[in-house]
C-alpha cells in the first residue's frame, strides 16, 4: 500500500508524475518510509504535551532524532517544487490569463505569491502534506484489507456489488468515482475501528476568548492550554458505539456521505471534526474506492491461520483487536499484516 498512496499524494499534490515509487529499490520510497517507521523519538511526543519546550526540544530531536533523513526529504521536495515553480513560469509566457490550479502545489505558490506563505513555510507545508497523506491512506487501507479477510462474508458482498457494476469494465478512472453505500460503510467502520491517527487531534481556544468553565468537569480552559482529543478511547466507548470492539458496518452512526449523520454523533474522529478537520478526507474516501474496488474485483484476500507461522497475525486476547503501536502519531500493527491473496 506504502507505494500506491505515496504515488498518488505525489501526482496530485506535487505534479510529481516521473517517480520510481513503485520499484522495489526507489531511494525516494525508502526515505520516507523510513522516516515515518523510524520517528519514534519520544521528543516529538513530550513536544505536542508540552508546547511551550518546543524550541529546546527541537534542538535535541535534530541532533538526536531523524532530523537528517527529514532533511533530505525537504531537499528532494525543494527540488520539485522549484523545477515546477520555473516550467509554470515558463508555460504562463505563453497562457497569459491561465488561473487554473492543477494540484494543491498550485494553491501553495500563489499564496507564496500573495506574501502569505515564504518558502520555509511552503516547504514545510509541503512535508506535511507528503507524510501524512501517504501514511494514513495506506494504514487504513492496510487494516480495511485485513478486516475484509477476516470477516470473509463481506469481502463477498462487496465483491457481488462490484463485478455487478463492473463486470465487463476496468476502467480505473471510474473506480474513484464509484459510490457504493456497502463500500463506503465497510471503509468508515474500519477507521472507526483502527482510526489511524490517534493522538494529533488538537484544539485551543477561540481568538479573543481568554477563559472558558466546564461545569461538568469542574474546569477552567484557559487560552494557553492545547486540548488533545482521546480518538481511540472515545472509538471504542459503549456509551457511543454498542459493542465498539466488533466490525459491523450496518452501524447506523457511520458518517456515510450524502448523510447528515456527523450531527447526530460527532463521536467520529477518523478526520478530526468541525471546521479545521482533515483537509485530505475526500482525496483519502475518493482513493480508498478505487484502490478497493480495483483490488477486491481481481484478488480474495484470506487470514493466514497457521499460528505457528511467523506470518500470522497478532491478536490481543483482551479486545481480539490486533495488536498496535503508536511510535509517532500514527497506530500500525506491532506485527506486519501478512494475507493470501489469490488471483480470481
Amino acid at each position: 500500500m506504502d507505494s500506491i498512496t505515496l504515488d498518488v499524494i505525489c501526482r496530485l499534490a506535487f505534479n510529481m508524475h516521473n517517480t520510481d515509487v513503485h520499484n522495489e529499490d526507489s531511494l525516494f520510497r525508502k526515505m520516507v518510509v523510513d522516516f515515518m517507521r523510524q520517528t519514534s523519538d519520544p521528543i516529538l511526543r513530550i513536544i505536542g504535551y508540552f508546547p511551550f519546550l518546543k524550541k529546546f526540544l527541537s534542538i535535541l530531536f535534530h541532533l538526536f532524532g531523524n532530523a537528517n533523513l527529514l532533511k533530505t526529504i525537504s531537499k528532494k521536495l525543494d527540488n520539485e517544487i522549484s523545477k515546477y515553480y520555473m516550467e509554470k513560469l515558463k508555460n504562463n509566457q505563453h497562457q497569459k490569463h491561465d488561473d487554473r490550479k492543477i494540484n494543491i502545489l498550485d494553491f501553495m505558490i500563489e499564496q507564496q505569491q500573495l506574501g502569505n506563505l515564504n518558502e520555509l513555510q511552503l516547504i514545510g507545508n509541503s512535508l506535511v502534506i507528503l507524510l501524512a497523506g501517504y501514511e494514513t491512506t495506506s494504514t487504513s487501507l492496510t487494516f480495511t484489507f485485513y478486516l475484509l479477510a477476516k470477516h470473509i462474508e463481506w469481502q463477498n458482498k462487496l465483491r457481488e456489488e462490484i463485478l455487478k457494476n463492473f463486470n465487463n469494465s476496468d476502467d480505473y478512472c471510474q473506480f474513484d468515482q464509484y459510490r457504493s453505500e456497502l463500500l463506503d460503510r465497510i471503509w468508515f467502520e474500519s477507521l472507526r475501528l483502527y482510526p489511524p491517527v490517534i493522538s494529533f487531534i488538537t484544539r485551543r481556544l477561540d481568538t479573543g476568548v481568554d477563559k472558558c468553565y466546564i461545569n461538568s468537569l469542574d474546569l477552567n480552559i484557559t487560552k494557553e492550554m492545547t486540548i488533545m482529543v482521546p480518538t481511540w478511547p472515545i472509538h471504542h466507548d459503549e456509551e457511543y458505539w454498542p459493542q465498539p470492539n466488533q466490525f459491523d458496518p450496518n452501524r447506523n452512526d457511520l458518517p456515510i456521505p450524502g448523510g447528515n449523520v456527523m450531527e447526530k454523533n460527532p463521536a467520529f474522529l477518523a478526520f478530526g471534526n468541525g471546521p479545521r478537520n482533515c483537509i485530505g478526507s475526500n482525496l483519502a474516501l475518493s482513493e480508498s474506492r478505487a484502490v478497493l474496488v480495483a483490488l477486491i474485483k481481481h484478488y480474495r484476500f484470506e487470514l493466514i491461520d497457521d499460528q505457528k507461522s511467523e506470518k500470522f497475525t497478532s491478536i490481543d486476547p483482551n479486545s481480539g483487536l490486533l495488536k498496535l503501536s503508536c511510535p509517532n502519531v500514527i497506530i500500525r500493527p506491532e506485527k506486519d499484516i501478512w494475507l493470501r491473496v489469490t488471483k480470481i
